[in-house]
């Protein structure tokens, strides 16, 4: 073995050069940062599926439950009540009794609306029980309930996801117009009362003000059966 050839050997020995090292180095790096934000990504793919599948869930049952109570009710005006002042933010409706409608004793009077709420988590969709069937009445002591707590499950306790609504709206339907707007033709007025509902629905996940992304949309309209 020649001097050269022993010089070489020792100096392979002694490692890695600073440019492997450095080679090395980067490679690893890029498959940590590859894992970390497939990881990420992966997260939020979960988040979002999660809670887009609990807004349609509770939106749905909610729905439901308003449509329900509305289009069984005996008397309906969207006009203000409770602590709203706000136009076609609240519904008033008068329940008939366990009897049927004849039952006037047990019969029972509600206000529907959104309250809105600057601090977190935001507008709420509350319910409460009125004295008498006139604009304005105000809610009776104790009967307040958050229409948004009545369906909480697991789900946003998990992914801390409190729900609010924006864009509430109960208006009443005067007629269904033409393409160019106009309700002229009798064949058009409406009836029966008809109302459209409708509201957005967000828990934080699904949710940028500033983008313009208000959650699940629902919407429908409904007639008093009674």
């Amino acid at each position: 073995m020649t001097a050269r050839s022993l010089v070489g050997l020792l100096r392979d020995a002694r490692g890695f050069t600073l440019l492997e090292a450095v080679v090395t180095s980067a490679i690893f790096m890029t498959i940590v940062f590859g894992m970390m934000t497939l990881y990420t990504t992966s997260q939020q793919a979960y988040n979002y599926g999660t809670s887009q599948a609990y807004l349609q869930r509770v939106g749905t049952l909610l729905q439901e439950r308003i449509q329900r109570e509305l289009v069984g009710s005996i008397a309906l005006q969207t006009v203000d009540c409770g602590p709203n002042s706000t136009a076609n933010l609240s519904v008033m409706y008068v329940t008939p009794g366990a009897g049927g409608s004849g039952a006037a004793g047990s019969q029972r009077i509600f206000c529907l609306w959104q309250q809105t709420i600057s601090t977190p988590p935001g507008p709420q969709l509350f319910r409460c029980q009125l004295t008498n069937f006139a604009v304005g009445d105000t809610c009776q002591s104790g009967t307040t309930e958050n229409m948004l707590t009545l369906t909480q499950s697991q789900i946003s306790t998990q992914i801390d996801a409190p729900l609010r609504v924006a864009n509430t709206q109960f208006m009443r339907v005067a007629c269904l117009p033409a393409s160019s707007g106009s309700c002229g033709d009798p064949g058009r007025q409406v009836v029966s009362p008809l109302v459209d509902v409708r509201f957005d629905l967000s828990d934080g996940v699904n949710f940028n003000a500033q983008a313009g992304i208000n959650g699940l949309r629902f919407a429908f309209s409904l007639t008093p059966r009674n």
